[in-house]
């Protein structure tokens, strides 16, 4: 899988000068510099991390329905991120450790944000998915006042546990074409990193992806499920700080 290591320092600085806790007028969010660049990398080399085999065959398909801890959702999610949480998973008593500091983080997660995002656990992961909708208009890549608010909650609970990666991947509906849904989705993604950055989530921590238009978790049959696939998605992992505690601990 590839990634894209974000260039914080660059990507469309003018939108997040006035920080986290700071509201901007809209139309200076909408001056954002496109000429900006955005560095595409391998993850080889940016996540040091030795990934033991997959025990369940089934759990290194791209897709996977989560189904080992769910919070306030009604639905069977069916995320490709399943395979990267496979990838980075330890075997052992260190992985075990590792399942439940997670675990214990997903709850706290989802106390925090079980208005604006569902929550879930699996393994080694945790999943924050900004699907409640009212996140991004069609074809737009700006946050809007309820998407900051859900980033900020989320940098709280990422400043509390400090030893974690942050993969953001950025989604759309099936509106346009599948490669311009692809370049919507990575701009959507780097612009909420970039707002959690300013929130003091330290950049070394992010990796941001784009899915577009795939794996869609909602039917594109109805506005309401177009409005919640418009989205961005957070996978949060252990850092290999976090991996070698509980290496010594097992």
């Amino acid at each position: 899988m590839k990634y894209a290591k974000i260039l914080l320092g660059s990507i469309f600085v003018s939108t997040f000068v006035f920080g986290c806790n700071e509201s901007s007028d809209s139309s200076e969010d909408t001056a954002m510099n496109d000429s900006a660049e955005m560095e595409m990398m391998d993850n080889t080399g940016d996540m040091e991390i030795e990934a033991a085999p997959a025990t369940n065959n089934a759990i290194a398909e791209a897709n996977v329905i989560f189904t080992d801890e769910v919070y306030n959702n009604e639905v069977a999610y069916n995320f490709p991120l399943a395979d990267t949480i496979s990838k980075y998973s330890t075997e052992g008593r260190a992985g075990s450790l590792m399942s439940d500091w997670m675990k214990t983080y997903a709850k706290d997660l989802n106390a925090n944000l079980n208005q604006e995002a569902t929550v879930l656990h699996f393994g080694e992961g945790v999943i924050v998915a900004l699907d409640k909708g009212d996140m991004y208009g069609v074809e737009d890549f700006v946050l809007n006042e309820d998407a900051k608010a859900a980033l900020r909650k989320l940098a709280f609970n990422l400043q509390q546990e400090p030893d974690t990666y942050v993969l953001v991947a950025g989604r759309t509906d099936a509106s346009g074409s599948a490669e311009f849904n692809d370049k919507l989705a990575f701009r959507r993604a780097a612009i909420a990193a970039n707002y959690l950055k300013g929130c003091g989530i330290d950049e070394s921590r992010f990796f941001i992806d784009s899915f577009g238009e795939k794996y869609p978790d909602y039917q594109n049959s109805s506005k309401i499920n177009r409005d919640r696939n418009r989205r961005v998605d957070f996978l949060i992992l252990p850092s290999n700080e976090m991996r070698e505690q509980a290496a010594e601990a097992a």
